[in-house]
């Protein structure tokens, strides 16, 4: 991977394993700053974005397969790619830190 190659776009299966780290990100500054009643549609979205979350417990083993997609040739390294997999990995050490500390 000597350099990123910005001739295609994000890769589909790619962005896809990022959602549950994405929603675990938007739950976690939802929480922070939106106090929601417990009838509102504010508190649908919370759950929502809570059962999405839950995903990212699995994020080691998706972290694993987005590498493993750019190595092999199925998906391209580029910056998008790239970024996916950062996030990816870094909602895994936010779920996985804050359960084993």
């Amino acid at each position: 991977m000597p350099y990123l190659d910005d001739r295609r776009r994000v890769n589909g299966w790619i962005a896809a394993f990022t959602i549950p780290a994405l929603a675990l990100f938007a739950h976690w500054l939802f929480q922070s700053t939106v106090t929601a009643d417990s009838g509102s549609a504010l508190a649908e979205v919370e759950a929502v974005l809570l059962n999405v979350s839950r995903l990212a417990w699995l994020a080691p083993v998706f972290v694993l397969i987005q590498a493993s997609m750019i190595v092999r040739g199925t998906a391209t390294a580029s910056w998008q790619n790239l970024l996916c997999v950062f996030l990816t990995l870094a909602g895994a050490l936010m779920i996985w830190s804050s359960q084993l500390a």
